[in-house]
């Protein structure tokens, strides 16, 4: 009877290997060990010789290769999707697809080199017959389970496609349910670098150790060989390798790539991550930096550092060391760069800032006038040398006292106190000129003007009490 498949008996259906199969699943620690378990149930259960695993990149774009039994010492590269119209339409129908006989298909004209090169693959595995089964979990296709034939045509009945879909449906939930915990373990490892970072760009002000310490947990999070950190240049448009580490080992630090040169150059223009396999048979491979140290690049991951809508450098990832560098890693490693890229900024911003306030305060200490800041609240922040040998203090002593009550204190002491006219007519702040009774400096000349951020706003005030006493005796001379 034609509708005899949709009524198979429960002993038709391997129990006994459905049941091994859920018990690898319940066991397994990692995807890949639950993949090799069931895998090696899978071809028991359907008597095939090989069974194998693809899996959907985030986009959908492309699909890999993860996982064999028997298993394969090297698996293929991301493939595009596009390139397979009958894995494609299985997937999109959510549909078994089976290719009886795979020689077929070569000789099949209008074949893309992707699908040449697939079909290749197949021929050297010695691969005849084909079953695709799509694999759906929460109403989401994440990939395809393949069964095959070796040296040997099948044409796989209704009974085995209702078999392998119950297989494809246990291995398709729990690589859902592995992904979902791997996703937040990475995610926490991911959190735990980038905390890592932070601390380090807040602990020290050594750009190169913040550097080497950024390297350092790119490398150990995506397990690759090399990494490095290229800054721009915005004077010259240049990508500088700030750091370069291997093995622990800093390499290329100071070296410039020109403008637009190498992978990292159009990922700088184009603010898009790369993924390359084969840098060799990539146009834009600047061989010239891994020639000079003799370093064989395998594969690339590349990420712009964006900062505000503004590149500000890259990240470039080499040779993984296992598998190959997937979109999720692409996209997680630019999301890291983005963090990252925020605290190097804000690192070399407070370098700046405390190279102009270390260049402040030189020239401030060094001038021979008192000088005290207050904030809006009229409190002492900061002052010189010089205010505090006027005022017969530490500059500790100075700072939260109330910028009021030190220049009424100091006008209380003064032996004169005048407002000159030549110097107050028509002046936007009042200038005072005292005579005090004691201490090294004897006249000063007081003023307080305002401190304004590049708004224009009012954030405190500057008082300066300049020594006359030069002046002074000048004038007494010209008198004289």
């Amino acid at each position: 009877m034609k509708n005899e498949p949709l009524s198979i008996k429960r002993s038709e259906l391997h129990p006994e290997s459905l049941l091994r199969i859920a018990t690898a699943i319940e066991t397994a620690a990692t995807l890949d060990e639950l993949l090799l378990l069931a895998l090696n149930e899978f071809v028991q259960g359907l008597d095939v010789s090989m069974c194998g695993v693809l899996l959907l990149d985030p986009t959908g774009e492309t699909i890999s290769l993860v996982s064999t039994f028997p298993p394969r010492v090297s698996l293929p590269p991301p493939l595009p999707l596009r390139d397979f119209p009958l894995v494609r339409q299985s997937l999109q129908q959510r549909q078994a697809h089976q290719i009886s006989d795979v020689t077929t298909l070569s000789g099949q004209s209008n074949r893309s080199a992707e699908t040449m090169y697939l079909l290749r693959m197949l021929s050297e595995a010695r691969i005849r017959s084909l079953l695709i089964i799509p694999l759906v979990a929460q109403d989401q296709v994440i990939g395809a389970l393949a069964f095959a034939t070796i040296d040997q045509v099948r044409q796989f009945d209704e009974k085995e496609v209702y078999v392998a879909r119950l297989m494809a449906s246990q291995l398709a939930a729990a690589i859902t349910s592995f992904r979902m915990i791997e996703e937040a373990a990475r995610r926490e490892a991911e959190l735990a670098t980038l905390n890592d970072i932070a601390a380090a760009v807040t602990s020290s002000l050594d750009p190169r150790e913040i550097y080497h310490l950024v390297m350092e947990k790119i490398n150990q999070f995506f397990h690759v060989d090399a990494g490095s950190l290229l800054m721009l240049d915005e004077e010259t448009g240049e990508l500088v390798f700030v750091m370069t580490l291997e093995e622990g080992q800093e390499k290329l630090v100071g070296l410039r790539v020109p403008p637009g040169l190498g992978i990292v150059g159009d990922v700088a223009r184009t603010q898009q991550y790369a993924i390359v396999h084969d840098p060799e048979q990539d146009a834009r491979f600047y061989r010239q930096v891994s020639e000079g140290i003799g370093y064989n690049v395998q594969s690339i991951l590349c990420v712009p550092i964006v900062v505000k809508g503004r590149t500000i450098g890259v990240i470039e990832l080499l040779n993984k060391r296992t598998g190959h560098f997937t979109e999720e890693e692409a996209i997680r490693l630019t999301r890291m760069a983005a963090t990252i890229g925020i605290a190097l900024e804000n690192a070399h911003l407070f370098q700046q800032v405390s190279t102009v306030r270390d260049r402040f305060e030189a020239i401030v200490n060094s001038t021979s006038d008192g000088i005290l800041m207050a904030d809006m609240r009229g409190v002492v922040v900061t002052g010189n040398p010089a205010a505090a040998r006027i005022f017969h203090r530490s500059r500790e002593a100075l700072i939260g006292c109330r910028l009021a009550e030190l220049i009424e204190e100091l006008m209380n002491k003064a032996l004169v106190v005048e407002e000159p006219p030549w110097l107050n007519e028509g002046a936007p702040h009042r200038v005072i000129e005292m005579e005090l009774s004691e201490g090294a400096v004897r006249y000063l000349r007081h003023t307080i003007l305002p401190v304004r951020d590049t708004a224009g706003m009012q954030i405190g005030s500057l008082a300066l009490f300049e020594d006359i006493a030069k002046e002074r005796e000048l004038a007494r001379l010209r008198d004289d």
